[in-house]
């Protein structure tokens, strides 16, 4: 689908980074803000997209979804944004959405049908005046809390919104605080953790296959994440400028399996957490 315009909605983020499920795996896409892809268990329509010649400088954004499916838009040898959906399942059909002439721009793919996204197409074709949108289907959880929680917000005002398993959504904003149903409790108590200390919340990221893991980027372009034990977490951890995340107890050196000291008040360690791996640079607080 050629694009003659995309407009520039929500947050300019550090790495672009989407969870989604392929073959009953999670499986991941990761764009580094050095322009490197790393990617996991990706259908074989995205991986050979991805992996075209000078695909990593040209990708503009992308989105994953359960049983394979994904959305991508870059910009082409000829200059002009492409867009490219999966085909089994279809994500045209899947959408079922009346485009009015236009496209969309920016997709969350959720499991059990859900989605959000904002599309964009011209209204007056002598004036070029373009109309921006958002559109979905959406737990009702998050329809309810978005709506008192932030009454006639326009689609550009939303950072993100990512849809996950067991009714699991997050929904951020630049005009306050996000807000959250159905998460973990660790990743509720790192959100509040975070945003207590003064730290905004830029995006979040959900798995449609699994409630318990999770991406988090903050306004300073750090990340901090919660990954399935088979993701190579070294190398995800090389491409990306990780969190200081702010422990109350005590560590005994002995308690930090794989960590190595970076100052006599931090250290950064890869620790397991049941199946998944916690990455992150941790501050002690004697």
């Amino acid at each position: 689908m050629p694009l003659d315009y995309q407009s520039e909605t929500g947050p300019k983020l550090a790495c672009r980074f989407s969870m989604g499920e392929y073959q009953g795996k999670p499986s991941f896409l990761l764009l580094s803000p050095g322009k490197a892809f790393y990617w996991k268990n990706l259908p074989p329509e995205l991986e050979a997209l991805v992996s075209m010649p000078n695909m990593e400088h040209s990708c503009k954004n992308f989105s994953l979804g359960p049983n394979g499916l994904f959305w991508y838009t870059y910009r082409s040898v000829k200059d002009v944004y492409e867009q490219k959906g999966s085909t089994s399942p279809n994500l045209w059909s899947t959408l079922n959405e009346d485009w009015k002439g236009g496209c969309p721009i920016r997709l969350a793919l959720g499991p059990q049908g859900y989605w959000w996204g904002e599309k964009e197409w011209i209204d007056n074709p002598t004036t070029k005046n373009h109309l921006v949108q958002a559109f979905g289907v959406q737990p009702q959880t998050l329809v309810n809390e978005s709506k008192q929680r932030y009454p006639g917000i326009r689609s550009f005002e939303i950072d993100f919104v990512t849809i996950g398993v067991k009714g699991a959504w997050v929904m951020g904003t630049n005009t306050g605080d996000p807000c959250w149903g159905g998460i973990t409790e660790q990743l509720e108590k790192t959100l509040k953790r975070e945003m207590s200390a003064g730290h905004r919340v830029k995006n979040v990221v959900l798995c449609p296959a699994r409630h318990d893991i999770y991406w988090i980027e903050y306004g300073d372009g750090t990340v901090d994440y919660f990954l399935p034990v088979d993701w190579d977490i070294h190398k995800i951890a090389s491409y990306v400028k990780t969190h200081v995340n702010v422990v109350e107890e005590i560590w005994k050196p002995w308690d930090i399996p794989k960590a190595s000291a970076t100052g006599t008040t931090q250290l950064r360690q890869v620790r397991k957490d049941g199946d998944a791996w916690k990455f992150g640079t941790f501050e002690l607080r004697r």
